[in-house]
């Protein structure tokens, strides 16, 4: 048997060599080509959904508008005319958060920071149904209860009209100051539950990991201030 002589050795290790670094390379190309088809991959599929995003808006498409869970043609207008708003968004990767463009999860619009502030200057009428057509009828069982600085409460026990029966009615009366002064209070108050749920949703992020490969954060924006 021929004993391969030094050189011939040589000779095949650096073809070896050769083949191993042009597979090595071929490998990387391949990567390299495999991560660049997998962008434009991304891309391609963010586009699609950004246009059908866009499309169940314009066309108030219901099954795009449940898949991007995109608000209800009824409800756009308080998207852009509420009181407050609680806004979700991410950031990017952490390395780009203080620089990163936000990016809008969703937005919960609150109408109106004062729903349920009533005002009544004088106790209410019954409405009621009668000679074909709704009227409001003044009662006379009201009584009233207390009176201070914060107003008059009146009670009315439950009444019957026509046959009907209208329920017992408990209500606050004021003055227009007296009124002003209580909503300032309920605004106040509303404010601190709006900024008590935006962090509880920050800390249910926190709790839970954040959001994948980016950064989270919950806004508050207020229009209407002029309660507080």
């Amino acid at each position: 048997m021929k004993t391969e002589t030094k050189q011939q050795l040589r000779e095949q290790l650096d073809s070896a060599n050769e083949k191993l670094i042009d597979t090595e390379r071929r490998l990387r190309d391949s990567e390299t080509q495999r991560e660049s088809t997998r962008k434009r991959f991304v891309e391609k599929r963010e586009r699609v959904e950004e246009l059908e995003a866009l499309l169940g808006i314009e066309n108030h498409d219901p099954d795009l508008s449940d898949k991007y869970k995109i608000v209800h043609p009824d409800n756009a207008w308080w998207m852009e005319y509420s009181d407050a708003y609680i806004t979700i968004n991410t950031h990017g990767e952490e390395s780009e958060y203080h620089v990163g463009r936000k990016q809008r999860v969703c937005t919960i619009p609150i109408p109106n920071l004062n729903l349920s502030a009533n005002w009544h200057h004088k106790v209410p009428t019954i409405r009621v149904w009668q000679d074909g057509e709704w009227q409001y009828v003044e009662s006379d069982a009201w009584v009233l209860v207390s009176e201070d600085d914060k107003g008059q409460v009146w009670e009315r026990p439950s009444v019957e009209i026509n046959g009907r029966t209208y329920p017992s009615e408990t209500v606050l009366v004021e003055t227009r100051e007296q009124f002003y002064a209580r909503r300032r209070v309920m605004t106040n108050e509303h404010i601190a539950l709006l900024l008590d749920t935006a962090r509880n949703i920050t800390d249910l992020y926190s709790k839970i990991g954040g959001w994948p490969d980016n950064e989270v954060t919950v806004d508050v924006e207020i229009n209407n201030i002029q309660d507080i």
